[in-house]
């Protein structure tokens, strides 16, 4: 999910000396107070425009299709406003080192970047939340200054607690002027002091959301929990990026000030087009100017399918309206009925796809995982286990529906299992043996050899008075079947003779 870091078009270096807004701020400050708006800075939403949408698609020869339509809005003119931004640096114990002395160079080069008429918290976060301004203060102003020396004076000690800490946070975001909001996170994106639990993070988002607040995240540390910051990301409408040694402090804090600076509209409600049965995450994450959102989907769309949403800025509404570009059906692209599978028990409220970046990495990872998966079955199977190997080729074709190589290692898995049948047959356990035939015959009808087989275990359960084959149970253990005609007495085990030894006579 690394993402491409571009400067900001507007850095401090080619401001003009004067700047009119900085002037108009602090006049704001000075005359009205922290909680009025000025009407001057105040600038009105900006009507965003949609291009077009491209959506990847994937019809399976049985049953429904599946989707990943890729959505973006954007901006008729540049999104200039100032910004409040609420910065967390992790100060946990995992911070240490060249990743806490990178970490503070990212965090420098931001508010460096930074235009001086945005307004800035920071806090420290670890199992509580630590405020080092007192309030909504200027990127590079002297109270900014002193709170990175008492920030760099604080020990990396503890684990975090991610849910405590946005607890701690929100309630105590003073009102500032008005201005969209971001947050701002650096560390690793690990909650090891507390695990969050799925329906507590998905209602910390619905909170965010309904706060108007877009995280954004720089994840850095000798481990990081992607999966749970690119969730809180997507769904908050912010961007990610993960350390890369190759990018410089600098880069990542310029990738931050973009972030806080795109703008963010927020779904009230979504129009599909026909021919979708359902649609993740629902309702629809935040879309925002610099970045597309994905929605992944059931159903099969035409070719001139349109979607429509209602989506709001700074608290005005605005329709817009996408035509949707659906490509022709790929095997590549298979990996999108697990994608949809996983998101189906929250309603894709948990999907951490941010962008078409997040969806890419989505692909790569279960990828990855296809490829061990058939490994893994493989190698049971060239050691003789096939009910190890049966459950794991099945789920490589879950991820991948259309995999050849799957399909011919289930085929394999069903001759193995005929093997097993006739071994069984040969030890005259009939039961076991008609239990692996039917194995291999639901995995591949076709499994040659397995009609005959199957009429010789009959025959000779019959001969050996089974009239009916009764199911197995658990243990399919290979043992010989004793006669039926056996009695009781010789299946008995002989009872010892205990009796006293014979007496001798007397001399």
């Amino acid at each position: 999910m690394n993402r491409r870091i571009t400067k900001r078009t507007r850095s401090r270096k080619q401001q003009p000396l004067v700047d009119w807004r900085e002037i108009l701020l602090f006049l704001s400050f000075s005359l009205l107070g922290s909680g009025a708006v000025s009407p001057l800075l105040a600038a009105p939403p900006l009507k965003p425009t949609a291009t077009l949408a491209d959506c990847m698609t994937y019809s399976p020869t049985e049953g429904d299709g599946y989707f990943a339509l890729s959505l973006q809005l954007e901006t008729e003119a540049i999104d200039d406003r100032p910004r409040e931004v609420a910065i967390l640096f992790d100060t946990s114990a995992s911070q240490i080192g060249l990743f806490r002395e990178k970490a503070l160079g990212v965090l420098e080069h931001l508010l460096e970047t930074l235009p001086p008429t945005d307004r800035v918290m920071l806090w420290g976060v670890d199992l509580r939340a630590k405020l080092f301004t007192k309030d909504w203060v200027a990127p590079q102003s002297p109270e900014m200054r002193q709170a990175l020396e008492d920030l760099n004076d604080r020990a990396p000690l503890g684990a975090t607690d991610l849910e405590q800490v946005f607890s701690d946070i929100l309630p105590k975001l003073p009102a500032g002027q008005g201005f969209p909001r971001a947050i701002i996170y650096i560390g690793d994106g690990m909650s090891r002091a507390a695990l969050v639990r799925p329906e507590d993070l998905i209602k910390r988002i619905d909170k965010l959301v309904l706060a108007r607040l877009p995280v954004s995240a720089y994840l850095t540390g000798p481990s990081w929990d992607a999966q749970l910051m690119a969730t809180i990301v997507n769904h908050t409408g912010g961007q990610i990026a993960i350390e890369n040694n190759q990018r410089t402090a600098k880069e990542y804090g310029a990738f931050l000030a973009e972030a806080a600076h795109g703008t963010v509209y927020w779904p009230e409600s979504v129009q599909l087009p026909a021919g979708v049965i359902e649609i993740f995450p629902n309702p629809a994450p935040p879309l925002r100017s610099d970045r597309d959102s994905i929605l992944v989907g059931r159903g099969r769309l035409q070719p001139d399918a349109q979607i429509s949403m209602l989506v709001k800025e700074s608290g005005q509404p605005h329709q817009v309206r996408w035509k949707i570009q659906v490509r022709p059906s790929d095997e590549v692209n298979g990996y999108l009925s697990e994608v949809f599978a996983a998101a189906e028990k929250w309603k894709g409220k948990l999907l951490p796809l941010v962008g078409a970046a997040g969806l890419a990495e989505a692909k790569r990872a279960l990828n990855v995982e296809f490829q061990e998966i058939l490994e893994l079955a493989s190698f049971a199977l060239s050691n003789g286990n096939p009910e190890d190997a049966e459950p794991l080729a099945k789920k490589a074709l879950e991820i991948d529906p259309e995999s050849s190589e799957a399909k011919i290692l289930l085929k394999e898995v069903a001759k193995e299992y005929l093997g097993l049948a006739r071994a069984a047959m040969n030890a005259k356990n009939y039961i076991v043996a008609a239990e692996y035939v039917r194995r291999a015959t639901n995995l591949d009808p076709d499994v040659e050899g397995a009609g005959v087989l199957q009429a010789m275990i009959q025959n000779l359960a019959q001969q050996a008075g089974m009239e009916t084959i009764p199911p197995p149970s658990q243990d399919l253990t290979i043992k010989e079947e004793k006669p039926k005609d056996q009695t009781a007495e010789e299946t008995e085990e002989p009872e010892k003779k205990t009796s006293s030894p014979e007496a001798k006579p007397a001399e």
